[in-house]
């Protein structure tokens, strides 16, 4: 690093540059804005290709968040991808994907891994509920960690899952190439 003193010169070309082009703050904050929506539209094209490519396999699995037991960690309407596991690779922390005896599919976290009478068990318990779950999980065979998530996506999976929007956004679709044409 080569240090010097500037010129009145270079101070009025500085000032005219910060004046022409914005002060250096708001170019960081324009830059790292640009930077952070370029990772996202690549974490949201890498979950979208990761399940595209390998949910038919079984490896990985997609599945909309729909409700809020998981608080900030998976939030309401997030999508989460989720990979095959065995059960002997779960610990704490680790969030699962569990089958409750009343059929519904339940993301909570593990907070705690036991032998049991049938085998080997997971305490688990939802970040935003305030006990544990009344049942622990099996972790024999294999089963679903969860890796990632895309907030908000889900809201639109669950729209263009529905008819009626798919009917609405093909007549808005005819209409504009309509008009464009």
């Amino acid at each position: 690093v080569h240090l010097r003193r500037r010129t009145d010169g270079e101070q009025l070309m500085t000032t005219r540059m910060a004046t022409q082009f914005g002060s250096t703050s708001t170019r960081s904050a324009a830059i790292s804005a640009g930077t952070v929506a370029e990772w996202l539209t690549m974490a949201l094209l890498a979950a979208v290709l990761a399940v595209v490519v390998f949910e038919p396999f079984g490896a990985v699995r997609a599945t909309v968040i729909r409700g809020s037991s998981m608080g900030d960690a998976l939030p309401l309407g997030s999508v989460a991808i989720s990979v095959a596991v065995k059960g002997e690779a779960v610990g704490a922390g680790d969030v699962i994907v569990f089958r409750q005896q009343s059929g519904h599919v339940v993301f909570h976290r593990v907070e705690a891994v036991t032998m049991g009478e049938t085998g080997t068990v997971a305490r688990t318990r939802g970040d935003a509920n305030g006990a544990a779950d009344a049942n622990p999980v099996s972790l024999d065979g294999e089963g679903s960690r969860v890796v990632a998530h895309v907030p908000y996506v889900g809201f639109a999976v669950i729209a263009l899952r529905n008819p009626s929007t798919m009917a609405i956004l093909a007549f808005v679709g005819l209409i504009a190439w309509m008009v464009a044409g």
